[in-house]
């Protein structure tokens, strides 16, 4: 499933929580993961509940317009329990 949020920005699975515009014109573009993507192992597609925490990270190289916002997508990493991955 594509959300309008991952077209935009040209990553699958996120969704835009907010969007500011700081003093200077700049955007800072808060995203969290799709729903449907949380727990999702990457490798195997797994689903899990074993959380290992949180971690935030600032995607540099997408372009949203006329300029490049700071993309701010704060996210959990999770545990894979598939003993074959």
């Amino acid at each position: 499933m594509h959300h309008g949020s991952s077209l935009l920005l040209d990553l699958d699975g996120v969704i835009v929580e907010s969007v500011q515009r700081t003093v200077e014109g700049s955007r800072i573009v808060q995203i969290a993961t799709a729903p449907e993507w949380v727990g999702m192992c990457p490798q195997c597609g797994q689903k899990s509940t074993r959380s290992k925490g949180w971690v935030t990270t600032r995607p540099r190289d997408v372009q949203v317009g006329p300029d490049r916002p700071l993309l701010v997508w704060r996210k959990r990493k999770w545990l894979c329990t598939n003993i074959s991955c």
